[in-house]
């Protein structure tokens, strides 16, 4: 990883946050849910639409690991430097 060692290091770091059970992402995705689950709109209506936005958030959050794992994968076997603009 060498120079590129810090970029490396954050976007890690960053993976954890999005991809750990008990990361950011994870709190805040349960927190949104208890606020759908317990809501009291008629049809569910408050429910359906955090729900969806899970949904969204949940393919984005797949989207972004799947990229960071491949750049921190290249950058240990591959010797291929983190890209630091994709990183930010």
């Amino acid at each position: 990883m060498g120079s590129h060692r810090e970029p490396a290091l954050l976007l890690g770091q960053a993976l954890k946050q999005i991809d750990a059970p008990f990361g950011q992402l994870a709190m805040a995705t349960l927190k949104a849910s208890t606020v759908g689950i317990t809501s009291s709109w008629p049809n569910d209506s408050t429910y359906n639409l955090v729900e969806g936005l899970i949904d969204c958030w949940t393919a984005q959050r797949d989207s972004i690991a799947k990229q960071n794992k491949s750049q921190l994968e290249g950058a240990k076997f591959g010797r291929i430097p983190v890209n630091e603009g994709e990183t930010r």
